[in-house]
């Protein structure tokens, strides 16, 4: 049995990380760098990441609320493409991702390992804070797509902590 069509002609269905890619393709966490190429084996600048986390938050509806302080201009945010310009805001807001000691952000530049590392876990911090930041008015949902591996959703009424779980395979040595 084969992963649901991610949709891309680079992404075969018996490929390990077809589920994956088909899930945030279909959850709109992730587009290709064309309709029909997604580019798995390309790096990832850091304006990237933060469209997909952002998007992530939307679809766990962990969005903050409306009007939340805390904006942050960086010296190079005239280089910031369009599409990226409120998620590279909302992450630094939430102190997702910071700049650079020079006060800028460097959006065109790939993510590093250590960039990686250090976003997931100030993600992880801020889906752990109890109720924390979800969207007035909206409900998160429970679980997670079946092929995704992982739990979905956000804070529920009555105090209910949802875990989430985050998995990531590589097929590359170190």
């Amino acid at each position: 049995e084969g992963a649901p069509d991610a949709g891309f002609a680079d992404v075969p269905p018996t490929a390990w990380y077809a589920p994956y890619v088909s899930w945030a393709a279909a959850g709109g966490v992730v587009t290709g760098v064309s309709e029909t190429v997604f580019d798995g084996g390309g790096a990832v600048t850091r304006e990237q990441m933060c469209a997909m986390i952002g998007r992530l938050l939307t679809l766990l509806q962990r969005l903050p609320a409306a009007g939340a302080d805390g904006a942050r201009t960086f010296t190079d945010a005239a280089e910031i493409s369009a599409y990226a310009a409120d998620a590279v805001a909302l992450m630094a807001q939430l102190e997702i991702v910071c700049g650079y000691p020079d006060g800028s952000f460097a959006p065109k530049a790939p993510v590093t390992r250590a960039e990686a590392a250090k976003v997931l876990c100030a993600l992880e911090a801020y889906l752990s804070r109890p109720g924390a930041d979800t969207q007035p008015g909206t409900k998160p949902e429970e679980s997670g797509p079946a092929q995704s591996g992982g739990s979905g959703g956000g804070s529920g009424s009555g105090g209910k902590l949802t875990t989430y779980t985050v998995t990531f395979l590589s097929n590359a040595e170190d």
